[in-house]
């Protein structure tokens, strides 16, 4: 199955090459189904303590996960739009892109984002995730095995799979996009639609 990027809609705001609005409806209903926050929130608390210096959540959406993850250090969320209301107060915020702010920090979190960018952005992303030691990512698995295990729903639903899965990652794609030669990836699929990894700068 070759890849497609999937083309953002309406409630995705602008997507030009330094477009960042991956805060929309259907997004977080993506997020919800493929039950990547959990995952993430089990991943970090792998990582030794004091190895955790800061962690940050490109596309951060509401900052729901944010607020779950301050347990474990300094966070900050990026997106485009303004503060949710209601985020703790412990939990930062830098309206923009990554090509606009700098977060500082050593664990990088992507959830459901990279989908949305061509190769060519994706190693610009990649150059921004070389400030990082860490990262945690969850894409959507571009597999047929999703598309036929998801029965349901209406044909407007089974479109927006489809798009969602077509332009999500196969094993070792990702790293070869954001062009990450020294680092370690460990990828696995999930039964949820999910391709999620953990990488880390090799010493």
């Amino acid at each position: 199955m070759i890849r497609e990027v999937r083309e953002a809609g309406p409630e995705d705001g602008e997507t030009s090459p330094r477009r960042w609005a991956p805060n929309s409806k259907e997004l977080h209903k993506m997020r919800f189904l493929m039950e990547n926050e959990r995952w993430i929130r089990r991943q970090i608390s792998w990582i030794p303590e004091d190895k955790i210096q800061g962690i940050v959540e490109w596309g951060a959406g509401d900052g729901r996960l944010l607020g779950h993850l301050s347990k474990f250090g300094a966070t900050i969320g990026v997106d485009s739009h303004s503060r949710p209301a209601g985020l703790p107060d412990e939990v930062d915020w830098l309206q923009g892109s990554p090509w606009e702010v700098r977060a500082a920090g050593s664990v990088l979190v992507v959830n459901g984002v990279f989908h949305h960018f061509e190769s060519g952005e994706l190693l610009q992303l990649g150059r921004k995730v070389e400030a990082f030691d860490f990262l945690v990512v969850a894409e959507p698995w571009r597999s047929a095995e999703v598309l036929r295990g998801r029965d349901g729903g209406g044909a407007d639903e089974a479109a927006r799979l489809e798009s969602f899965v077509k332009s999500g990652f196969q094993p070792g794609e990702l790293q070869e996009a954001l062009g990450l030669k020294g680092w370690r990836f460990y990828e696995k699929s999930s039964r949820h639609g999910a391709l999620r990894s953990v990488a880390w700068k090799e010493a």
